[in-house]
């Protein structure tokens, strides 16, 4: 729900403002800079990085939107349900949009250890591991089908898993691995 805000925000300025790249966000924020303050008086009320030589910007802007890498920084946790939080342990809990089938990222990092990923609503596969692994782990979280069920990793059945509630949870050494529930 916040993305299609944040979209439709973008959309708003991008159509009021009608720049692109650099001048874009320039006029956006030279307009919050003549905005009147809260005392109802006109003036500098944020201060673009560069815009007045020797003086820091109030926003922390030089010719950048922060908010465009907001997509390289949900995505991973929304749809992957990445998390690092416990020790030497990654998490990943894939959480697709029911319109979307699968979805993959390359160039992540865990432990300073690049790898590609690829979910979808019943599987993980981790591949292009570069570097040493050893007393790294990941555990997969998928929602708990109705019914029978089996795990496999990398295409042989386990028992390797535990249910934990609605979920079912597969914990393994950190490597390129394929983990699905069929």
């Amino acid at each position: 729900k916040r993305l299609k805000e944040i979209s439709k925000w973008y959309l708003a300025c991008y159509e009021k403002y009608s720049g692109s790249g650099r001048y874009f966000y320039d006029n956006y924020y030279t307009d919050l800079i003549l905005a009147e303050n809260m005392d109802g008086k006109k003036g500098y009320q944020y201060v673009i990085q560069g815009v007045e030589r020797g003086k820091n910007g109030a926003m922390g802007l030089d010719s950048e939107f922060l908010e465009s890498s907001m997509v390289y920084a949900t995505v991973p946790y929304a749809f992957f349900g990445l998390d690092a939080n416990a020790y030497s342990n990654l998490t990943i809990q894939p959480q697709l949009p029911s319109t979307v089938s699968y979805f993959g990222m390359c160039n992540l990092m865990y432990a300073n250890i690049p790898y590609d990923c690829f979910i979808t609503e019943n599987s993980v596969q981790i591949s292009n591991v570069e570097g040493k692994t050893s007393g790294l782990y990941v555990t997969v979280k998928v929602d708990k089908p109705e019914g029978s069920f089996k795990v496999k990793i990398d295409g042989q059945n386990t028992a390797n898993y535990v249910v934990n509630g609605d979920f079912i949870e597969v914990k393994i050494p950190f490597r390129p691995v394929k983990i699905e529930i069929v």
